[in-house]
């Protein structure tokens, strides 16, 4: 275990190798060294990254593991994470700049590990498609240049100045490396929000969950003036997430709700920490309905996300089997009337 906290990759893939031992308790005892190790995000990395391992043991005994971990669509994200490894590295070769879609990779198997199978697999697969697409841009920008240095000396007798012929091969060769940067820009600011979102509804998640054992009920009229309060400022940070969310504004809608959880939310658990801490009903009860209030909301935005979190951690307390089809707190309706 010592070995997979230092050096997981290697340590995964020495587990992987012999996950099919002959020796059937070997094999049973590295899975269960294997299962042990990939209860952390880190193990479970480890086991991706081993999908594109030199060996093909290895690379096989991966993608069975990861199979049966998450499901059949494993194996279509394997192939294509393979393939853009393997062009990305020619790439590298040819000197074609990846650094972008190196980054994208990365924001996949980080979207593929917090459990949006489908999202990270589509871009896995954008990942491909541009890792492809930069190959055969840079094999037409050089025939480009080939049959641009071959007429120099011919435009160089008519006349034309060095600095004349220079200029649109620099232009080309611009062009060429900014519209590789804008490609994959706009998909990475998006995951990188999205990933901001989940990590802070996982947070509540589990303060909520330790928390309570029951669906905790309280008068909104009998809650602490400053919760009250909060409770009640959270009409217009609703309106305006549904409102850029029905606007098909899903960009900006997730920023507000970064915002407001980075900010208004925060300083509110700060203010209330000895409160929380003490266990003052009020308090948690606020905390509980505004966590309620954000999965409604990352419902519209992030379905996957917000199911996930609300069966992990609300379910046991709600009584809908789903948060699609939950209401929405009684307080936020009074508050909101």
């Amino acid at each position: 275990m010592k070995l997979v906290e230092e050096d997981p990759d290697t340590a995964i893939s020495i587990l992987l190798k012999n996950l099919d031992h002959e020796n059937d308790k070997v094999a049973n005892f590295v899975h269960q060294l294997l299962e042990r190790s990939t209860k952390s995000k880190k193990g479970m990395r480890a086991v991706l990254n081993n999908i594109v391992n030199p060996n093909q043991v290895v690379r096989r005994n991966a993608v069975a593991y990861l199979s049966a971990k998450r499901g059949f669509h494993v194996a279509t994200y394997a192939s294509f994470y393979e393939h853009t490894y393997l062009l990305i590295a020619m790439a590298r070769n040819k000197e074609i700049p990846v650094s972008d879609i190196e980054a994208l990779v990365e924001v996949s198997k980080e979207t593929y590990l917090e459990g949006e199978t489908i999202k990270a697999l589509q871009d896995m697969a954008a990942s491909l498609d541009f890792i492809k697409h930069r190959h055969r841009t840079a094999d037409t920008l050089k025939t480009y240049l080939t049959e641009m240095l071959k007429l120099a000396p011919d435009l160089t007798r008519m006349g034309a100045y060095d600095g004349q012929i220079a200029e649109p091969l620099r232009r080309a060769i611009n062009a060429s490396k900014n519209r590789a940067l804008d490609e994959t820009k706009e998909i990475i600011e998006v995951r990188t929000m999205e990933s901001s979102v989940r990590r802070d509804l996982n947070h509540i998640g589990r303060l909520v969950k330790g928390s309570f054992q029951e669906r905790p009920t309280l008068a909104f009229e009998h809650m602490t003036g400053v919760d009250a309060f909060v409770i009640t400022k959270l009409r217009s940070f609703i309106d305006s997430v549904i409102a850029k969310s029905i606007a098909g504004k899903r960009e900006e809608a997730l920023l507000t709700l970064i915002s407001f959880m980075s900010t208004d939310l925060k300083q509110y658990m700060e203010d209330s920490k000895e409160r929380l801490e003490g266990k003052d009903r009020s308090a948690l009860i606020s905390l509980y309905i505004i966590g309620l209030v954000l999965l409604k909301l990352a419902s519209y935005l992030m379905s996957q996300t917000a199911e996930d979190v609300y069966q992990k951690y609300f379910h046991g307390l709600e009584v809908e089997p789903s948060v699609h089809v939950l209401p929405w707190p009684e307080p936020i309706v009074k508050a909101m009337i």
